[in-house]
């Protein structure tokens, strides 16, 4: 994704993307969970041996048991952005 960009412009077209999501998420909530559900299913047909522990009714901000019990080993994503 870097090459012929460059790391920066490669970066922004990540923020601008998740900015997108979280639009979508805020202003339509139901397409959103549909893009999303989408999403974890092609994860899982594309390895069918990864079987993910997500919740796809969760909402922004809502933490997993295991995301908690993550923080509190202290082996949690540091770099993460929380609103």
């Amino acid at each position: 994704m870097t090459e012929g960009v460059g790391w920066e412009a490669a970066f922004d077209h990540i923020i601008d993307n998740a900015e997108q999501l979280k639009k979508l998420e805020k202003e339509n909530p139901e397409e959103f969970l549909h893009f999303k559900q989408s999403q974890i299913a092609a994860l899982k047909n594309r390895n069918p041996e990864i079987h993910p522990e997500i919740n796809t009714e969760r909402t922004s901000g809502e933490r997993t048991s295991e995301e908690s019990k993550s923080d509190e080993r202290g082996d949690g994503d540091d770099c993460a952005i929380e609103d």
